[in-house]
């Protein structure tokens, strides 16, 4: 297997880079007509992909071996009107047997526009336009024992009416970061090419469509209600994102689901935008718009990857200078500037400079580099070669001075090794902080107004004012993992099972031991129509938590909170019954919320609880009513039984998350008082 080894760029970070080449499939070009590869589609599996080319021919390839294998599925073959093949992709949900789209992989081609009515077809309602031209995504199956696409499993999802096959959809794409649990997963995302003539119609004026591509009763493709525009009749009912002229890529963030990163060509400029869903980029704040561009921007992504993480969160690209082939990256941070301070990070020899080149990612969200022109795949990753490796110097011992040049080699390289240790430790620990430095860090809820005041780091202030009645979505997240949402659909109430369900999790995660590299990290995601608000409750690095509130307590916040959101946003959000001590304090104050003080003295294993009992502070016993502390009636020996039956409950309340550390030690001092 072949090996490029690279030059760095910048030699502040201490790293070094190198591509490997995956594959190289030049074999599989057709002699007879000029081709063009589609963009490599990674399958579910490690180091396999799928590629394409226009001619409608698609293969599986294999990494690291000869791929001499036929093409998977023949599109042309099984549509007698094909003219090229645009775009390929899988369902994210490829290899989940038990969910719906498993073994769905998704084709986009063009035809000639025929006048048959087709139910999928989208057009501009009331529209009379003379095309020449559909552009069909089609599903088909894929049997992973003989890894082919069967064809006879050929099923037309959409087709949509444009001018030319220059104007064919170019992209099929999911978001890559949705679990199968959370709002949108499954749902496709395409882009349509701008037509001037029609630029007053939003369907063909480089909008950004989104479906569900799975059968629903006698349709082959539905439309989410939570798509911008499907109470507005004049724009159709698909399109998420309008104004975007010549589309040429989208992608995503990993934490930030309501946004979409789009390229895009206006004016004779080349732009970088960052797009909230049922926004117009031509309306939009100029803010969004990150980054302007004279010359044309290669296909780009946000790298959220582990391999790198001083590219962490930024976009990668590559660019063509002093006849070399660049790969650069822009920090986020600095896009909103005026002139964008652009990091190259490697130059790329070996690599014609004729070839076009793209950047890609792989199941791991890892870069893969795509050479079009000489049909090769290669790997990115770090290197462990030194930059001297090739020198070899071994000093005489009988020299004069040979001894101090030993000792100075030796105390460099020390120094140099505890520098670069220095810096990545701290490097982590600002990473660890980051969401801290960038966004929201508590919450304060005003009871009368109805309102949530959202205060970032080190302010005193306000930054933001949510209304609780416009509050429409409430997401949980656990070390960046979703875990639960909270929305109007009737499956996404909050439960009081839900809840025991919830803290069981937290509860697994705070009985793992934490490295010193580790961060342990609780967010909350509260949406209403102009956005989503990402709040960090709690941060811990190592042994150091970063972060005010300790942890069970922080579970307690955001479990009130979401029952405070669910309630108003979800009329199937059933009555809360919470097992608290007495002295606990609930955390907001939550008219639904049923508090319940465990009877200690009961016989049982599980904890009392009702539906009823209203919240009220503890009041001093009756003369005659039973207490923990003996009684002339009670024995030694039934004081001792019940004591220890109380420690047992609370114990048990500890493990289940209702009680934190601090109210569990204290109702035990009470009871061995």
């Amino acid at each position: 297997m072949a090996m490029c080894l690279i030059f760095v760029a910048n030699i502040a970070h201490a790293e070094q880079y190198q591509i490997e080449l995956l594959a190289d499939f030049s074999h599989l070009n057709q002699t007879s007509n000029h081709t063009q590869w589609l963009s490599p589609l990674a399958s579910v599996i490690d180091d396999e992909y799928f590629i394409a080319q226009d001619n409608g021919l698609v293969y599986l390839l294999k990494t690291g071996e000869t791929n001499t294998q036929n093409a998977i599925l023949n599109v042309p073959l099984h549509n007698p009107s094909f003219i090229s093949l645009s775009a390929i992709g899988r369902h994210p949900s490829f290899s989940l047997p038990e969910e719906p789209g498993y073994a769905t992989f998704y084709t986009a081609h063009t035809v000639e526009f025929t006048p048959d009515k087709y139910a999928n077809r989208i057009t501009v309602e009331g529209s009379n336009f003379d095309f020449g031209f559909e552009s069909v995504i089609t599903a088909w199956t894929y049997d992973f024992e003989t890894q082919q696409l069967d064809p006879q499993t050929q099923r037309e999802v959409l087709r949509v009416p444009i001018p030319s096959p220059n104007h064919a959809i170019q992209q099929l794409k999911f978001e890559p970061y949705l679990k199968p649990w959370n709002a949108n997963y499954g749902l496709m995302y395409f882009s349509l090419k701008y037509i001037e003539e029609l630029k007053e119609h939003p369907l063909y004026s480089g909008g950004i469509l989104r479906i569900s591509p799975l059968i629903f009763g006698a349709r082959n493709y539905t439309v989410s209600q939570s798509n911008p525009f499907v109470k507005t009749p004049e724009i159709n009912d698909e399109i998420v994102v309008m104004g975007g002229h010549d589309v040429n890529n989208f992608f995503w963030a990993k934490y930030s689901h309501e946004s979409i990163f789009i390229q895009h060509y206006i004016g004779k400029q080349h732009w970088l935008s960052k797009a909230r869903i049922g926004v117009n980029l031509q309306d939009q704040n100029l803010s969004d718009n990150l980054w302007l561009s004279p010359k044309e921007m290669t296909s780009s992504l946000l790298y959220q990857g582990r391999e790198f993480l001083n590219l962490r969160n930024k976009v990668v690209f590559f660019n063509h200078i002093n006849n070399q082939w660049q790969l650069n990256s822009i920090s986020l941070e600095s896009l909103n500037t005026e002139t964008p301070t652009v990091e190259h990070v490697i130059r790329l020899q070996g690599i014609s400079t004729n070839s076009h080149l793209t950047v890609h990612q792989n199941n791991h969200n890892e870069m893969v580099i795509f050479d079009n022109t000489q049909s090769k795949l290669y790997s990115f990753h770090a290197s462990n070669v030194t930059s001297v490796e090739e020198q070899s110097f071994e000093p005489n011992p009988s020299e004069p001075g040979s001894q101090y040049i030993i000792f100075l080699v030796l105390l460099l390289t020390v120094s140099s090794i505890t520098l670069i240790y220095i810096y990545r430790k701290n490097s982590a620990y600002k990473r660890a902080i980051y969401p801290l430095d960038k966004g929201y860090v508590r919450f304060e809820y005003e009871l009368r107004k109805e309102t949530i005041l959202l205060f970032k780091i080190k302010q005193k202030k306000a930054h933001k004012t949510l209304r609780l009645k416009e509050i429409n979505r409430c997401e949980i997240l656990l070390n960046n993992q979703s875990i639960k949402v909270f929305d109007e659909q009737p499956s996404n109430a909050i439960s009081n099972r839900l809840e025991e369900d919830i803290r069981s999790q937290f509860i697994k995660e705070h009985d793992k031991k934490m490295q010193e590299d580790q961060t342990r990290q609780i967010e909350v995601i509260l949406s209403d129509n102009n956005g989503s608000y990402t709040i960090c409750l709690y941060l811990r690095k190592g042994n150091t938590r970063v972060t005010g509130n300790k942890y069970f307590t922080t579970v307690d916040i955001l479990l009130d909170l979401c029952w405070m959101v669910s309630k108003h946003v979800n009329s199937h959000t059933e009555t809360r019954t919470v097992t608290l001590l007495p002295f606990s304090r609930p955390n907001l104050q939550d008219p639904i919320r049923q508090v319940v003080k465990p009877q200690l003295d009961q016989p049982s294993n599980e904890p009392s609880i009702t539906k009823t009992q209203p919240v009220s502070p503890p009041t001093e016993p009756e003369n005659n009513a039973p207490t923990l502390k003996e009684s002339p009636a009670a024995t030694p020996e039934k004081h001792q039984s019940d004591v220890v039956e109380a420690l047992e409950k609370l114990v048990k309340l500890h493990a289940q998350g209702y009680l934190t550390d601090e109210e569990f030690s204290l109702a035990k001092s009470n009871l061995l008082q």
